[in-house]
């Protein structure tokens, strides 16, 4: 008898029961899963563009320094033309290493090679290619690459 007064009280005609409230929470999960996917890949993809974009703004700060100065300081290098060298550090490293050091412990960028080789007899044109890395979401390495041509003026 008292069973049947609490069984009573708990079930109502306009009520909903357990296996309801069950399949419901089921069918929202399901719905919402596909979303939160969709928004993760979304912000991976964000992210790797942001990386990607950083890295050409490295390297074009880069070119901007190295323009910056006199073609002479490259000329002093000892190196015949058509054979690839390293780059002095003195001529590109005078603001962007602080900004290299704050990318590569916080972003994870790093200047890997910065070469350079003059394309005529006379030492008046040179080609510099540098290329920065980094380490993508699924921990593979990326890089970027920039070269473009110093030419000396009169």
């Amino acid at each position: 008898m008292i069973l049947k007064k609490i069984n009573k009280a708990f079930t109502n005609k306009f009520g909903i029961g357990i296996l309801e409230v069950t399949i419901a929470v089921f069918v929202l999960i399901a719905g919402l899963i596909p979303i939160y996917r969709s928004l993760s890949i979304f912000s991976a993809t964000e992210i790797e563009t942001t990386k990607l974009a950083m890295a050409r703004e490295i390297l074009n700060s880069l070119r901007n320094e190295v323009l910056n100065q006199p073609f002479k300081e490259l000329q002093k290098t000892s190196f015949p033309p058509q054979t690839e060298f390293d780059l002095p550090q003195q001529l590109y490293i005078t603001n962007l290493q602080k900004v290299l050091d704050a990318e590569k412990k916080y972003k994870d960028f790093e200047l890997t090679q910065v070469k350079a080789k003059f394309n005529n007899s006379e030492r008046t044109i040179a080609e510099i290619k540098a290329t920065i890395t980094w380490t993508k979401n699924n921990s593979e390495k990326h890089e970027e690459k920039l070269s473009f041509l110093w030419v000396l003026k009169d």
